[in-house]
């Protein structure tokens, strides 16, 4: 899965007309058998820039596990 998203004209604190933009990516796999049937496993990368502010330049990883309540 991939999202991009775009702002323009954006108004924050003292700012007026400013732009940023905000780039994720994620990878999943459920495992289909077994004794882990159900977990699944996420890698998720986000990227945020802006033309304002102080933080301008954000990068994000995560790798995220969840498994449901029947794996206990």
């Amino acid at each position: 899965m991939t999202r991009y998203l775009k702002g323009h004209n954006v108004h924050a604190g003292g700012v007026d007309d400013a732009e940023e933009w905000n780039r994720e990516t994620q990878l999943s796999y459920v495992v289909q058998s077994g004794p882990l049937q159900a977990l699944n496993v996420r890698l998720r990368h986000s990227t945020i820039r802006r033309d304002w502010g102080a933080n301008n330049r954000f990068d994000d990883h995560r790798l995220i596990v969840g498994y449901p309540d029947s794996l206990f």
